[in-house]
């Protein structure tokens, strides 16, 4: 299987966000899940759990550990996974990132995959929205092992965070976007990663459109199509 990075949002074409960890930024909403990550390898065991909502950054995390461990990524809810897949494993340790974990289906599949990783110390970083207690699983084997593992959760954003998730969307877009304005986005929109992530990407989308830089002026002039983002 070829490797995958899946980006968190919908992305135009020759768009690279950069995910490497100088650009990730540690705050007491997400220092636990920051601190966890570059203390690899040195976990209690072979695998982790982090989970948060949408947006909070967990994406990021996971494409900083696959690096680290030259690792694969996974998306259960995307993509088929043949038992092949297990078969080059039995002899080597390989290393996971199973991204939207809490949609896991192939629960069978799942189990073989953490025994094989624990046999010959690979690794698996599991990225979900909520906890393993909380996931949809039937398999006993597979649910006692996941509820076991040591499991770390990213908290919704304070304003600082949120001024700097918003300042590198922006920068990611390739826009030059005043701290002002920031700030003014920050006071008039929803507390959360997704809010932050969806609203920098339709203000991407405008700008293009109109060939204008996001200023208050433009903000304005566009102030009906951010009803959804913004309380204005």
């Amino acid at each position: 299987m070829t490797k995958q990075s899946p980006p968190q949002l919908l992305l135009p074409l020759g768009f690279d966000p950069s995910f490497c960890l100088k650009n990730f930024y540690p705050s007491p909403s997400n220092e636990k899940a920051y601190s966890w990550i570059t203390r690899w390898p040195n976990w209690p065991s072979r695998c982790l759990v982090v989970h948060g909502p949408s947006g909070c950054g967990k994406t990021h995390l996971g494409h900083v550990w696959r690096r680290r461990t030259h690792g694969q990524w996974i998306e259960p809810s995307r993509q088929p996974l043949p038992p092949v897949f297990l078969e080059g494993m039995l002899h080597k340790p390989f290393f996971w990132v199973v991204d939207d974990a809490h949609t896991l289906k192939d629960e069978v599949f799942f189990l073989h995959l953490y025994n094989i990783t624990q046999e010959n110390k690979g690794g698996v970083l599991f990225l979900a929205q909520s906890p393993p207690f909380q996931w949809a699983l039937e398999l006993q084997d597979l649910k006692s092992r996941l509820c076991a593992l040591t499991t770390i959760e990213i908290n919704l954003p304070d304003d600082t965070l949120l001024a700097q998730v918003l300042t590198k969307r922006f920068l990611d877009y390739r826009l030059d976007v005043s701290k002002d304005v920031i700030g003014f986005l920050i006071r008039h929109m929803e507390r959360s990663f997704f809010c932050a992530n969806s609203l920098a990407k339709i203000l991407h989308e405008l700008s293009l459109a109109h060939h204008r830089p996001i200023t208050f002026p433009f903000l304005n002039e566009i102030k009906p199509l951010l009803k959804k983002w913004l309380c204005l």
